[in-house]
């Protein structure tokens, strides 16, 4: 069973979030703000990384930084969770490891099923959400 490790400030999603992936098969990890996140990312038990960028005490892009720089964390899949849909926030990204930076405004649990699914197949999960 892969597990998701899932970067969220904000409860209602981050609990909506989870519940989803729990349900479809995976195992999943959460963390609520950018301190906690570089814990849990640093003990390489996660299989892809569901972050957030707009965090409580360390944001999203120095999460990034963090993993870019470590040469067996910068090979898990990454995917960036946010509103912040500037353009060079989103370069910024993808520049710093990240392999897909989703909308959450326009973002079902479904599509992150599809958006986990492409870098980490989960024999339980629900391919045809």
């Amino acid at each position: 069973m892969n597990k998701v490790l899932l970067v969220e400030d904000e409860l209602s999603l981050r609990e909506l979030y989870a519940d989803f992936l729990k349900d479809v098969g995976y195992s999943v990890d959460v963390a609520a703000d950018g301190e906690t996140a570089i814990g849990k990312i640093n003990q390489g038990d996660w299989d892809i990384l569901l972050l957030d960028i707009m965090l409580p005490r360390l944001d999203g892009i120095e999460i990034l930084k963090s993993i870019n720089a470590n040469s067996i964390l910068n090979q898990k899949p990454v995917l960036i969770m946010s509103n912040l849909e500037d353009p060079s926030i989103i370069q910024k990204c993808l520049d710093n490891g990240a392999k897909e930076f989703l909308a959450k405004a326009e973002l079902t649990p479904p599509d992150i099923i599809k958006a986990i699914e492409r870098y980490v197949k989960n024999g339980s999960a629900i391919s045809s959400i």
